[in-house]
């Protein structure tokens, strides 16, 4: 086998060390931006619509676990000190009259109201933004996003070719794309951002 002179191995490490730091600057600005959304859209309190949400032996459980008790692993509310995930619904009413409407439905009139990319930007930047769980990097609440990042939101939201999108487009699209079933964390979020 050839041995090569340390001077191009030195450049080789050189060159993987810059392409890397590179990579994680890249990787740090898409993380910025996808921050920038997510505290706009994320809130403290989710209502899951699982079996026996909302009912007195929901309501009442310890949830600590008991051997006799259905719901003892089963939560019909989840509550963070800060903005945590993204609901998967624009409105949701438990039969024990708790109810909940996420920030994001702001966005929109009516559950049925269709809006453009423009709109979904100019929209979204009137919500206000709160530091949320999960991002890594500090975000200043008067930094807007980048256009061509909600942009990219919006395309992966809308159906093929869509111009516009409705609150149901939000849910559905995330649901899809996430995986989730009634809420989005920072993490899933983020990775909307990182495969494009």
């Amino acid at each position: 086998p050839r041995h090569r002179p340390a001077s191009t191995m030195l450049c080789r490490v050189v060159v993987a060390a810059v392409s890397l730091r590179a990579a994680a600057a890249l990787s740090a600005a898409v993380e910025s931006q996808a921050a920038k959304i997510f505290g706009r859209l994320a809130d403290k309190k989710l209502l899951l619509d699982v079996p026996g949400a909302g009912t007195p032996e929901m309501r009442n459980c310890c949830h600590g676990g008991c051997d006799n008790c259905d719901y003892s692993r089963v939560f019909d509310e989840m509550n963070a000190g800060r903005p945590k995930w993204i609901c998967l619904y624009r409105e949701r009413e438990l039969i024990d009259g708790r109810r909940h409407e996420p920030s994001w439905a702001s966005l929109f009139e009516t559950e049925d109201e269709a809006i453009s990319n423009p709109q979904f930007y100019d929209r979204l930047c009137q919500l206000p933004f709160r530091p949320s769980m999960g991002p890594r990097c500090s975000v200043s609440p008067d930094d807007l996003p980048d256009r061509d990042a909600v942009a990219l939101l919006f395309d992966k939201l809308s159906s093929v070719d869509a111009d516009s999108i409705t609150a149901r487009d939000v849910c559905a699209g995330l649901q899809h794309l996430t995986g989730e079933e009634h809420g989005v964390p920072w993490r899933r979020f983020s990775e909307l951002f990182v495969e494009a």
